[in-house]
């Protein structure tokens, strides 16, 4: 099973910030049925909480191909936050660079947009954050892992420009 490293959706609870009108249906017909052979797998999980003047929203697809020791899977999660807060840092750590053997975490850009590519070799997985605003960002996870490469071609084949101007 896929490992995500955000912060969980409990969190969105805690936050306060202005409204705005972020729908995670929306998102749905701008991401793919498949992702690199792989089939979506279940329902879409999919938030829209309001509390206050604060909204968040949060799309999550899952991707399956195969089964047992030989399956691979992959995520697609976008959130959106009107406070920033749970966007804001991995916008604080988008310049730092850490490679270790179990890890590496480095700084790229796709498509004119910050992102940070990410190798977890214990799990193993790794996934592209690419932050699409101060109060927006996709994530996608693969595991096993893709090559950096495979996974930066298919993110750049994504509508992230149109995913940037979903939410007003």
């Amino acid at each position: 099973m896929l490992r995500c490293r955000l912060i969980p959706l409990s969190l969105l609870f805690l936050l306060t910030s202005a409204v705005q009108a972020a729908d995670y249906k929306a998102w749905l017909s701008l991401l793919p049925e498949t992702v690199m052979g792989m089939t979506r797998a279940g329902e879409p999980d999919g938030a829209n909480v309001t509390m206050g003047e604060m909204q968040n929203s949060s799309l999550t697809l899952r991707y399956r191909k195969g089964s047992g020791d030989h399956a691979r899977h992959a995520e697609i999660m976008v959130i959106y936050d009107s406070s920033k807060s749970l966007i804001m840092p991995f916008s604080m750590v988008r310049d730092m660079r850490v490679e270790t053997p179990q890890e590496i975490h480095k700084p790229t850009t796709l498509s004119g947009f910050d992102a940070i590519y990410q190798l977890d070799r214990q799990v193993p997985q790794n996934a592209l954050i690419v932050i699409l605003r101060p109060d927006l960002l996709i994530n996608m996870t693969f595991q096993p892992p893709i090559s950096e490469d495979a996974i930066m071609k298919f993110a750049a084949e994504l509508p992230l420009a149109e995913l940037a101007k979903s939410v007003p």
